[in-house]
C-alpha cells in the first residue's frame, strides 16, 4: 500500500468541512425558513460556499481510489469492518437524539428505524456509507482489470464513464430535458468512475502544477455559483438548484479532481494532520447528529439577516467539525483502535 501522504490527509479534514458546510448551508434552503432575504448578500455567500464544498463526496472517492486502485486486494473483510465499527457505534445515538427531539421513546425510535431504512431524516447521510460498501466489495474485480489496462486504455475507459455519469447527465439539466437523470445517476456508478480516476493519477504522474489547480478548483466553483445565482433569478426551484449541484454534474466532478489534484502533491511531514485525518471517517456519521442538538444550544440561522451571519455560521460549522472529531477520538481510544497508522490498510 502506499505511504501516507500528508497532503491527502490534510485533504481529508478540508472536505469532511465541506460536507459539514453542505450539511448546514444546504444551499442557502435551510437559512430561507428562518427568513433568509432571497438574493441578498447572505444568501449569495451561501450559495458561494456552498457550491464551493460541493465536491466533498468526489473528493473522498478520489482519495480512495488513488490509494487503492492499484493494489492487490485479496480480501476487504477488514475493510468493511472497519467501515461498519463507527456505523455501529453511533446507531444508538441517534436513536437517543430522536427520541429527545420527540420527547417520546416510541415515536423517536420509530423514527429512527424508518429514517435508518429510507436513508432520510437525520441519518441521510448514510447513503455514502453503503454505496460506498457496495464499492468495497466491487474493488478486488475493478483492481483485477484495471491492472491488465494501458494507459491508453485507461484514458478511454475514464471518458466513456465520464460521458455516461456526468456528461450526458449534465446536459440534460442544461437543456431542462432530463432525460438522463434518472437513467444515469446512479451513485455506484459514478462512485466506480471516480474511483477509476483516483487510480489513474496514482497510477500515472500528475502533470498539472498543484497552484494551478488551486486556481482552477476556486474558478469553477465561481462560475458555478454563478451557474446556480443566474437559475435562482428566474427559476427559484428547490429541484432545479439541487439537480445542478448533483454530484454526477461535471462541474462538481471538475471542482473536486482539481482540488484534489492539488492537495496530492503537496509533500510535507506531520503527524498531527496524520492523526486528525484518522477521525474524519467517524466524525462523518456522527456529525449530522450534532447539528439539530446545537442548534439548540446556537442557532446561527437567527442571523440570516445580520451583516455578520456568516461568522455565526462559520463558526457554528467549526463547532460541529470538531465536536464530531473529539466525539471519533474517544470512540477510538474507547476501543482500544489505533489513532494513526503508518500505512492505509
Amino acid at each position: 500500500m502506499r505511504e501516507k501522504n500528508v497532503g491527502i490527509e490534510l485533504l481529508r479534514l478540508i472536505l469532511f468541512f465541506m460536507i459539514v458546510i453542505i450539511h448546514v448551508t444546504s444551499v442557502g434552503i435551510v437559512e430561507q425558513g428562518y427568513g433568509l432575504e432571497f438574493g441578498s448578500n447572505n444568501w449569495i455567500y451561501s450559495i458561494i460556499t456552498r457550491v464551493l464544498a460541493g465536491g466533498a463526496v468526489i473528493g473522498f472517492v478520489l482519495i480512495t481510489g488513488y490509494l487503492t486502485a492499484n493494489e492487490e486486494v485479496t480480501t476487504i473483510k477488514k475493510r468493511i469492518i472497519r467501515l461498519l465499527k463507527p456505523f455501529i457505534f453511533y446507531l444508538p445515538i441517534y436513536f437517543i437524539l430522536n427520541i429527545i427531539l420527540t420527547n417520546e421513546i416510541l415515536t423517536g425510535s420509530i423514527n429512527t428505524i424508518k429514517y435508518l431504512i429510507q436513508i432520510q431524516g437525520n441519518l441521510y447521510h448514510l447513503w455514502y456509507v453503503i454505496v460506498f460498501l457496495v464499492l468495497m466489495l466491487l474493488i478486488p474485480y475493478i483492481n483485477k482489470a484495471l491492472k491488465q489496462c494501458t494507459q491508453l486504455e485507461y484514458k478511454k475507459l475514464i471518458i466513456v464513464l465520464i460521458t455516461i455519469v456526468s456528461l450526458l447527465y449534465s446536459l440534460s439539466i442544461i437543456l431542462k430535458t432530463y432525460i438522463f437523470y434518472g437513467l444515469f445517476v446512479s451513485r455506484i456508478l459514478l462512485f466506480i468512475t471516480i474511483y477509476i480516476m483516483g487510480g489513474y493519477f496514482s497510477k500515472y504522474e500528475i502533470k498539472i502544477n498543484k497552484y494551478i489547480s488551486l486556481a482552477c478548483y476556486i474558478g469553477i466553483g465561481l462560475l458555478m455559483s454563478l451557474m446556480v445565482l443566474r437559475i435562482a433569478d428566474y427559476d427559484l426551484q428547490i429541484a432545479t438548484l439541487w439537480q445542478v449541484l448533483e454530484i454526477n454534474f461535471v462541474g462538481v466532478i471538475l471542482s473536486a479532481l482539481f482540488l484534489f489534484l492539488c492537495f496530492a502533491q503537496f509533500k510535507m511531514k506531520s503527524k498531527f494532520v496524520t492523526f486528525m485525518g484518522n477521525l474524519v471517517y467517524g466524525g462523518y456519521i456522527v456529525h449530522v447528529g450534532y447539528i439539530p442538538m446545537l442548534i439548540k444550544i446556537y442557532n446561527p440561522f437567527k442571523y440570516v439577516n445580520d451583516n455578520l451571519y456568516w461568522l455565526h455560521n462559520l463558526g457554528f460549522m467549526l463547532i460541529i467539525f470538531t465536536c464530531s472529531l473529539v466525539t471519533e477520538m474517544i470512540r477510538k481510544i474507547i476501543f482500544r483502535e489505533k489513532l494513526m497508522e503508518a500505512k492505509n490498510k
